[in-house]
């Protein structure tokens, strides 16, 4: 941004490395190419479905992509939905800094780099997604958050 966004970059830079918080201050791409060809070849996720929810229920604290989603998560997901052949639901993906807190996230989250997916797919019981989400090489952590829901992020 301008020079108000600079001054604002700074600021928060400097408040994150004072108070050892993990902001992140990279913004998503106004280009909708870019997005476009993010998601090229994902069959069952849009990106609507990874956006921040901070605005669900309040005035939204960011525009709902502070970060891009990864690549890598996407097509995990992706596959995992696939072999599964029933729909999937998300509960969280992306997160603002700000909604993290909200949700009592921890301050390294890896739903702040847009690299965490916490959902479930129709007809599977957490532990059965569990063990796909882990028998996946692409998976770096999985777990079960409650029933059905299970958290998964990659590197």
């Amino acid at each position: 941004g301008g020079l108000i966004g600079r001054y604002l970059i700074h600021a928060l830079d400097a408040v994150s490395k004072k108070h050892r918080l993990n902001l992140q201050l990279v913004a998503m791409s106004r280009d909708p190419r870019k997005t476009k060809l993010l998601f090229e070849g994902i069959r069952y996720w849009s990106p609507e479905e990874f956006r921040c929810r901070c605005g669900e229920y309040h005035a939204p604290y960011c525009d709902g992509f502070p970060v891009l989603p990864d690549r890598t998560l996407l097509e995990l997901v992706d596959d995992l939905r696939h072999d599964a052949g029933r729909p999937g639901h998300r509960s969280s993906a992306i997160r603002c800094y700000q909604h993290n807190i909200d949700s009592n996230g921890v301050s390294d989250s890896r739903h702040l780099k847009g690299k965490a997916l916490d959902f479930y797919i129709e007809g599977m019981t957490g532990n059965q997604l569990l063990k796909a989400a882990q028998a996946d090489s692409r998976t770096r952590y999985a777990y079960i958050i409650e029933g059905q829901w299970v958290h998964v992020d990659v590197n």
